[in-house]
């Protein structure tokens, strides 16, 4: 049983070593620092370098009497498999996105005033605009008071989007800013963005999800800071 744990533990630090190296980039042997460096993987610093110490002796050393000297506890099994699993199946924001089909969308046609009633009974503040289910734009209560405050747009009972399209661009929302990620970023990437994009002058509101990231690729969802600290709530 000793020596079926110590090869346990063995196997395990060789599977992270190299999901490391495939994740990160680095060689084996560098493995727990870079791994440390990660701010997922932080929590993690001190067991993992305890592991490290563990393992190089079980290494070095090998058996005696054909028996490991060490025999590791279930917490140090539990760690490594813990960080296995985040490290090769990493949450990312296709985990907590609101999917294309659950988001209430509007394009170039859509009515105005009918949107803003519909965005209220189900409490949005921003929906996208696409066109052949790529995003064009944002559309937000914002954009029509823009219009208003301008006074060269009355706003209607028959107005569509189109006619607030000088207002649209995402570049020209006053203090709400929307960035593209693509499908594989992981949760905390997500967050910094978000907290990187949050500043006195505007907000990063809405992470637009695609499958590279790309503008021009159809949209696959949307993450809000809401759905980040649901998440994590959860855990």
């Amino acid at each position: 049983m000793p020596n079926e744990r110590a090869e346990h533990l063995l196997h395990s630090w060789s599977r992270l070593e190299a999901a490391v190296g495939g994740s990160i980039g680095t060689e084996p042997e560098d493995a727990v620092l870079r791994l440390c460096c990660e701010p997922r993987f932080a929590e993690f610093r001190e067991q993992l370098e305890y592991c490290s110490s563990v393992c190089t002796l079980l290494r070095r050393y090998g058996r005696i009497s054909d028996e490991y000297a060490l025999c590791p506890s279930d917490s140090m099994l539990d760690l490594l498999d813990t960080v296995l699993h985040r490290l090769e199946k990493p949450e990312t924001v296709l985990d907590v996105m609101t999917p294309l089909s659950g988001l209430l969308v509007a394009d170039e046609d859509t009515n105005v005033l009918a949107t803003m009633d519909h965005m209220k009974a189900r409490g949005l503040s921003h929906i996208p605009l696409l066109r052949q289910q790529c995003v064009t734009s944002v559309f937000s209560v914002e954009t029509v008071f823009q219009a208003v405050l301008d006074g060269r747009i009355t706003v209607g009972s028959k107005t569509v989007m189109r006619d607030l399209c000088e207002y649209l661009p995402l570049e020209k929302h006053m203090n709400h800013e929307y960035c593209f990620v693509d499908e594989r970023t992981d949760l905390l990437t997500a967050a910094d963005i978000f907290e990187k994009g949050h500043t006195r002058i505007r907000k990063l509101k809405l992470l637009l999800v695609t499958v590279d990231g790309n503008p021009g690729s159809p949209l696959k969802g949307v993450v809000t800071p809401f759905d980040l600290k649901c998440c994590t709530a959860q855990k």
